[in-house]
């Protein structure tokens, strides 16, 4: 039986409208995931088929969490029918099935972020544009950008350039012209970029209508999460998605819209009742979360902004404490402020540190406070650092088996045709690649082929024709028996590569460090196929859902690295449990956009000022920038739950020199508020008592401190 007693009226009216359109405002810390299941065990209890119900979330986490409150709600068997995905993830599986339509094979690659950023190199420098004076990254951003606007790279020469200073114009105009490069040389590489996933879904569906009533057709009720930070093409796949039999529920909160700079538009969420003229308006203001005066400032502050639907929080706890505002003399000082603060709730209050959480605009904000932690012993982390998929031998075994599968993945074969390094320079690499694309022939099979084989220096032959049979014979192995692949990828990893790699590593900890990054990919790929075989002989299990069994196992299993891959190192992550339940009791330091979607018992909100929050960039692109910052603002006091802190400096440096600084016009008025009070201004800790700190990292093994420093 399913308890909706726990609901509060306005949860309760979420979960059972029976709208065709509903939209859900899910303030801050008011239960939009519990609303979001609660809907979905109720569609089953009242009859829908959970097949018929298609759930969209934005992270693999968030997927992950809902299915599993779902299974616990309804059992595993119910729970296994319904379809939680990402975007992505959803866009993926239809491509895989149906992308022959618009020209795409089933075993096309998906390219990471370096892998893409690697395309756009070689392009720029194909068409004369030198890297040292556009950044390859901002033209990728730029491309990026348009493609979740829906602009597709045939309609690149109708762009117009937007208004701004004149680098960003140069850019601009660089990326209009090489986007129709990079989309060719993507299609000549048969692969595509994670953008492009729901570009060509959206292609598919508005090209094939017969395929479009299909999809339809299985679909009852669609529920999107986040909605706030959907951009113009997720838009565009919704309503496509959702045709005049379908019920469609979105649920977000525009004052947490804070993704605009990667494409999102909140006109998505703020006009979605104009665009859906049935729709229903349901708010949630109940707030479970922070304490009432911290509700009061994050009212206060978000109140100014002027595109915002409206509503107000009420906090389900007491007033509790007054928000503190602190007012540092320098920059420098500010790092000692806080940390003193940290130090003083530490010993005096009774708190732990992974209860406090230092929150700011940009990443480099942080070294003062790790600088200021890390002088009084206090344990804190950096959230961030590169993802295990992502690290050079871990993407060297995941070439080698694109490869096994897709054997002229020119991508894959670069990455790997040196690996270990063996005399086959770009010269030679370069002609072999010719000589394939000319014959249409696999570069395995163009070595072996007696008659186009002159190219090859004597010296080469013997060890060419060796490495390329072992790939022939493996491929041949996984083609014919698929469930036998994690046993001759082994084989290739070792037998090709890694041996040779290994042996030649005079340093014992990094030999140790590769061979352990080998074996979890290894070890993970293996499971995966157990759990494949699995699937094949239990069709109608969660399994044979979550390998895709209509798919080879190792396509199967990359699908899941590039688009999924969280669920991808859910045993690897398992692996670090204890290690991070060490880390969970340290202060955590991160960006404010990286904090979306986590709470804390203690926050500090650093560097409140004119230029940082809100930050330069936004200063001058006008107020509709301004008002995306004040809602990162918004966010970050809105993850404190007890206690909040807001910080800024009178001074800081700049290039050697000190220059004056304003407090944050989202700070104005604040001080007349009864939510507030100033709690220490203008001073820092004790010269004496700094400098017994600074001697005391010496005398204490500094080995505490995690490192995850990380882009933004």
């Amino acid at each position: 039986m399913i308890d909706f007693k726990g609901l509060n009226e306005s949860q309760k009216n979420a979960v059972f409208s029976n709208s065709s359109a509903l939209l859900v405002l899910a303030g801050a810390g008011t239960g939009k995931t519990r609303v979001i299941t609660y809907r979905i065990a109720r569609l089953i209890k009242d009859g829908c088929a959970a097949r018929h119900i298609l759930a969209v979330t934005f992270t693999n986490k968030a997927a992950r969490e809902m299915r599993e409150r779902l299974a616990q709600m309804l059992g595993e068997e119910l729970a296994n029918d319904l379809v939680v995905s990402t975007f992505h993830s959803f866009c993926a599986r239809l491509l895989r099935k149906e992308g022959y339509r618009i020209g795409l094979g089933k075993r096309f690659s998906i390219l990471d972020a370096a892998e893409q950023l690697a395309q756009i190199t070689r392009v720029m420098k194909a068409h004369g544009f030198d890297p040292q004076t556009i950044k390859p990254r901002q033209i990728l951003s730029q491309i990026s950008w348009w493609k979740n606007q829906g602009i597709r790279a045939r309609h690149a020469a109708q762009i117009e350039l937007k208004a701004g200073d004149q680098h960003q114009r140069w850019v601009e105009r660089a990326a209009r012209d090489l986007y129709p490069h990079y989309q060719a040389h993507l299609k000549s590489l048969k692969t595509i970029d994670f953008d492009d996933m729901l570009l060509y879904a959206v292609q598919l569906l508005n090209d094939e209508q017969t395929m479009l009533a299909q999809v339809r057709g299985g679909l009852k009720h669609i529920l999107i999460d986040e909605y706030q930070d959907t951009n113009p093409i997720q838009s565009a796949l919704v309503d496509l998605l959702n045709g005049p039999t379908q019920h469609l529920c979105v649920v977000g909160d525009d004052d947490q819209a804070i993704y605009g700079f990667r494409g999102s538009a909140i006109e998505n969420i703020l006009d979605f009742d104009q665009r859906h003229h049935n729709a229903e308006v349901i708010r949630l203001e109940d707030n479970y979360r922070c304490s009432g005066h911290i509700l009061d400032l994050a009212n206060h502050v978000i109140a100014q902004n002027v595109h915002r639907r409206g509503k107000r929080l009420r906090a389900a706890s007491e007033k509790g404490q007054p928000v503190s505002l602190v007012r540092a003399q320098r920059g420098d000082d500010e790092g000692e402020l806080v940390a003193q603060m940290i130090q003083h709730a530490l010993f005096h209050r009774q708190t732990v540190p992974g209860e406090i959480a230092v929150l700011y605009r940009s990443n480099p904000q942080s070294r003062l406070f790790e600088e200021a932690l890390r002088a009084r012993d206090i344990p804190y982390r950096v959230i961030g650092g590169q993802e295990f998929f992502q690290r050079q031998h871990v993407k060297n075994v995941l070439a080698m088996m694109r490869l096994l599968i897709v054997p002229d993945d020119e991508l894959a074969f670069r990455r790997i045709v040196n690996l270990p390094a063996r005399g086959r320079g770009p010269k030679l690499v370069e002609e072999w690649w010719t000589l394939t694309r000319h014959l249409k022939m696999s570069p395995f099979h163009l070595v072996s082929d007696a008659e186009v084989v002159d190219w090859i220096p004597a010296r080469r032959l013997d060890d060419m024709l060796e490495w390329t049979r072992r790939y022939i014979d493996a491929a041949a192995a996984v083609e014919i028996r698929p469930e036998s692949s994690a046993e001759v990828l082994a084989d290739l990893v070792y037998g090709t590569a890694y041996q040779m790699i290994l042996e030649n590593e005079s340093n014992l900890a990094t030999r140790h460090e590769i061979e352990d990054h080998i074996e979890e990919v290894l070890n993970g790929f293996s499971r995966w196929c157990e759990r494949y075989a699995y699937g094949k002989a239990h069709p109608k299990s969660r399994m044979a859902k979550m390998t895709d069994t209509d798919l080879h196992p190792i396509q199967s299993y990359l699908d899941r690295v590039t688009v999924e891959e969280e669920e991808a190192q859910k045993e690897h992550e398992e692996r670090e449990k204890r290690k991070k339940e060490r880390e969970e009791n340290k202060v955590t330091l991160m960006s404010i956009h990286a904090s979306k979607g986590l709470e804390f018992k203690h926050v500090y909100v650093v560097g409140c000022e004119e230029g940082l929050l809100p930050h330069r960039r936004s200063i001058d692109d006008g107020e509709r920038a301004i008002e995306e910052e004040r809602r990162l603002a918004y966010v970050a006091m809105t993850r404190a739950m007890t206690q909040l802190t807001i910080s800024h400096s009178k001074m800081r440096r700049r290039r050697g020199e000190w220059v004056p600084r304003t407090p944050s016009r989202f700070l104005d008025n604040v001080m007349e508020l009864d939510c507030t009070q100033d709690a220490l201004a203008e001073s820092a800790e004790p010269e004496a008592e700094l400098a017994q700190d600074f001697f005391s990292r010496f005398l204490k093994p500094d080995n505490n401190t995690t490192h995850e420093i990380g882009d933004e």
